[in-house]
C-alpha cells in the first residue's frame, strides 16, 4: 500500500505523479477525486495535467480526501519547484548535447512526453530524474549493458533504446501481477500458445497479458523509437515482478510469437539479475542460444521436429502442419525460413501481418 508520509522522492516529478499513485492504488477516478476535493473542476485539472503551483487550501484537501498532511502536500510542491529551479540553471550547451541524444520526435509522437512546454523538463519527467547527472547515475549500467548489445553494424542510439525500456517499466508499473512463479509459467504455457492461432491482437494481447501476470510477468507492447531496433526484452523489476517488453518490430506473427517464447525462455531459465535485451546482432551466448531453443520447442515440440524437418514446401502441405501441431501457418513458415528450407522471400502471404493504429 502507497504511504505517502513514507514516500521519498528522489525523482525529478510533480505533486500530481503522487496524487496518481495514490488514485490508482485505491481505485478512485479522477472524476470522482475532483468530485470529492469539493474545489472547481478547472483547478484541479490545473494541478493534476498542467502542474500548476497550488496553495494551502488545495493542500489541505488533499490531505482530506488522500491523506497525509498538509505540510507532506506543500514540501512535495516546494522539491518539485526547486528541482525546476536546477533544471532551468542547467548550462544550454549541456542541455541541448543531452536532449540532443534522446528521440524527442518520437516520445512526442508516441504520447510519451508532451509536444508542448518545457521538453528537457519533460524529458526529465519521463525518465523519473531531476537532472543529467542524475539521468547518469541512475541509467550508466543500463546504458552499459545496451552499448554492449547493440550492434556496431547497424545505425543505433543506445539512449533511445533507454527510452524505450523506461516505457516499458512506465507500462509495467500499471499491471497488477500475482507473486512471481516459474512453475504457474510453465504450467501456463499450453494456455498461451493456444493464442498464437488467434489473429487479432487486440483479442490475444489481452488474454496474454493476463495470463502472464498470474504468474508475475507484466507483458508490455511498445513502439521502438528511432535508432531502438529491439525485438523484445525482459528484466525483473523487483523479486516478485519481471516485465516482458515488446516492440512488434517486424509487425508479423511469426517473428511476434517467436519473440514473445524467447523472451519467456529468458525469465523461466535465466537470472533474476540481468537484462535480457534482443535486438539485430549476432550475439550469441549460451543464454540466448537457450532462449532460441526454448521458443523453438514450444513453438514446434520435438515430437514434430523430424515431420517439419521433411516437410514439403507447398501452400497445403504448411497449412496442414500448423493444424496439426496447433500454431498459425505463418509460424510453420517463419520456421522453415529459419532453418534454411525457405527463402526469406518465401510464402510471406501465410503470415499475419499487424499494423499501429496510427500508422
Amino acid at each position: 500500500m502507497v504511504r505517502t508520509e513514507e514516500l521519498n522522492f528522489d525523482w525529478f516529478s510533480a505533486p500530481a505523479a503522487t496524487v496518481f499513485d495514490v488514485l490508482r492504488e485505491r481505485g478512485i477516478s479522477v472524476p470522482d477525486f475532483v468530485s470529492r476535493t469539493g474545489l472547481p473542476t478547472p483547478q484541479v485539472e490545473a494541478v493534476l495535467f498542467q502542474d500548476q503551483r497550488f496553495d494551502e487550501r488545495f493542500a489541505e484537501r488533499l490531505s482530506a480526501v488522500l491523506g497525509a498532511s498538509s505540510a507532506f502536500w506543500m514540501s512535495r510542491q516546494q522539491q518539485f519547484q526547486e528541482a525546476i529551479a536546477s533544471v532551468e540553471n542547467t548550462p544550454s550547451s549541456q542541455t541541448k548535447e543531452w536532449l540532443a541524444s534522446v528521440p524527442v520526435k518520437d516520445l512526442q509522437k508516441f504520447g510519451w512526453i508532451r509536444a508542448e512546454g518545457n521538453t528537457f523538463i519533460s524529458c526529465l519527467k519521463f525518465f523519473d530524474v531531476s537532472n543529467i547527472q542524475a539521468w547518469k547515475s541512475k541509467y550508466n549500467s543500463e546504458l552499459s549493458a545496451v552499448k554492449f548489445r547493440t550492434s556496431q553494424r547497424l545505425s543505433s542510439n543506445p539512449v533511445a533504446t533507454l527510452a524505450w525500456l523506461q516505457r516499458g517499466r512506465i507500462l509495467s508499473r500499471e499491471i497488477p501481477c500475482e507473486k512471481w512463479s516459474r512453475d504457474k509459467l510453465r504450467e501456463s504455457i499450453p494456455r498461451m500458445r493456444e493464442l498464437t492461432k488467434e489473429r487479432d491482437p487486440r483479442r490475444f494481447l489481452p488474454a496474454l497479458q493476463a495470463i502472464c501476470a498470474e504468474g508475475g510477468v507484466a507483458v508490455v507492447v511498445a513502439r521502438t523509437p528511432q535508432g531502438c531496433r529491439a525485438s523484445g526484452a525482459t528484466r525483473f523489476l523487483d523479486a516478485n515482478k519481471a516485465m516482458m517488453l515488446l516492440s512488434f518490430r517486424f509487425l508479423s506473427d511469426d517473428q511476434f510469437w517467436f519473440s514473445f517464447f524467447h523472451e519467456l525462455g529468458h525469465i523461466i531459465l535465466h537470472g533474476m539479475d540481468a537484462l535480457f535485451l534482443e535486438v539485430e546482432s549476432d550475439a550469441t551466448t549460451d543464454e540466448e542460444l537457450e532462449a532460441n531453443q526454448f521458443a523453438e520447442d514450444v513453438l514446434v515440440p520435438s515430437s514434430h521436429r523430424g515431420e517439419l524437418d521433411r516437410l514439403k514446401l507447398g501452400k497445403f502441405d504448411i497449412v496442414r502442419f500448423a493444424r496439426i501441431v496447433g500454431v498459425s501457418p505463418g509460424i510453420v513458415v517463419g520456421q522453415l525460413q529459419h532453418m534454411g528450407r525457405l527463402p526469406p522471400s518465401r510464402m510471406n502471404w501465410l503470415k499475419r501481418r499487424y499494423t499501429w493504429a496510427d500508422s
